[in-house]
């Protein structure tokens, strides 16, 4: 579950990276990874 939140917040900063603030990019990564983090039990529920 750790390394898909890391990998979550990778995703979400690699499209503006270069648009980005130090601030705003770790804001992004660190909203992006808590996503994957929360939702990732979900996708991978059986029916």
């Amino acid at each position: 579950m750790f390394m898909n939140g890391i990998l979550g917040g990778l995703v979400a900063i690699t499209a503006g990276a270069d648009q980005m603030s130090i601030w705003d990019s770790i804001f992004v990564g660190g909203i992006g990874g808590a996503v994957v983090v929360e939702q990732s039990p979900l996708w991978t529920t059986k029916t």
